[in-house]
């Protein structure tokens, strides 16, 4: 088999556990099923979908919410007997709530993305 330089240098790291580098790469065809093989891309691909998927169930969940508040606000504008107290805690919470949500999508969206979050990858 022939090894680039920088090639050798990896499967001599790898197999420093084993005799040989031949000792390495027997045990690894040996062990190797293809079904449990998955590549970093597949890997990606099918974590970007999911992280799809949840900003859309995220975007649905705050589409409520707004319809919720403002069909709160109408009813407060109009006049209509509601306590102003528990309404307006309502409504902050389901602001705040929103808040939480678009923060949410951001850093979902910057995770698919591959952005560093916090200084992290």
């Amino acid at each position: 088999m022939r090894l680039t330089e920088e090639d050798y240098h990896l499967l001599s790291e790898k197999a420093q556990r084993y005799p040989s580098i031949s000792s390495l790469v027997l045990d690894a065809v040996r062990n190797f099923d293809i079904r449990r093989g998955r590549n970093r891309l597949d890997t990606m691909i099918e974590f970007s979908e999911n992280v799809r998927k949840i900003e859309v169930d995220l975007a649905r969940i705050g589409n409520n919410l707004n319809q919720m508040t403002k069909e709160l606000h109408r009813y407060r504008i109009e006049g209509r007997n509601l306590s102003l107290t528990p309404l307006d805690g309502f409504i902050l919470g389901v602001d705040d709530a929103n808040r939480t949500l678009d923060s949410l999508k951001n850093l979902l969206s910057g995770i698919a993305m591959g952005r560093k979050i916090d200084g992290k990858r």
